[in-house]
């Protein structure tokens, strides 16, 4: 590789080893390498030899960059509507559900006509899948995508609300893979909101 590129190296990641990266590794571009890729690899198996789906599916829902410093579902749920994840309604879950493809370029608060479009994709998405009947699709499509959105400028820092979080499980896959000389992955700080 030269000049700091991936040669490609993007992209292709399962869910398990999306969640490795977010949880060990660095996201930046320049950190994406074969030797990378491997390592994510090899730690995802030993993820998912021990928990669910659904296990692996709720940690990478807590750490999933949401736009705006936020991370996690429940936290974004929070800042972008002022809702518990369940007081959503359909057009706000498809939003939420949009953003970690890419939270720049779905910002609620900067890009609403990409984040209407993606929001209407995930929502017929939603309906072929038979999670949404299609008057309820359209009824959410229908819908602003500002609507019940909280104004950027009424957000209050607030230290509190990010967490420092890290992992007993990957740390303790950390600690074996180095003890066998496969791994040395940078332990980057992780802030996430939590379920």
């Amino acid at each position: 590789m030269t000049g700091g590129q991936s040669d490609g190296l993007q992209g292709g990641s399962t869910l398990t080893q999306q969640l490795v990266k977010l949880s060990v590794f660095s996201t930046r571009s320049s950190d994406q390498t074969l030797k990378r890729k491997a390592q994510e690899a090899w730690l995802a198996l030993k993820v998912e030899r021990n928990f669910s789906k659904n296990q692996i599916l709720t940690f990478y829902i807590n750490k999933v960059n949401m736009g705006n410093n936020v991370y996690g579902m429940k936290t974004a749920a929070q800042y972008y509507f002022g809702k518990k994840l369940s007081d959503l309604d359909n057009s706000q879950t498809a939003i939420l559900a949009s953003i970690p493809r890419s939270p720049v370029l779905y910002d609620p608060y900067v890009y609403q006509d990409n984040l209407r479009t993606r929001r209407n994709e995930v929502l017929s998405g939603e309906v072929s899948m038979g999670y949404l009947t299609r008057q309820e699709a359209d009824q959410a499509m229908a819908e602003p995508v500002g609507q019940g959105l909280i104004p950027k400028d009424q957000h209050v820092q607030d230290s509190s609300a990010s967490h420092l979080m890290v992992d007993a499980y990957v740390r303790s896959a950390l600690n074996e893979s180095e003890d066998s000389d496969m791994i040395r992955p940078r332990r980057p700080e992780i802030y996430t909101g939590i379920i």
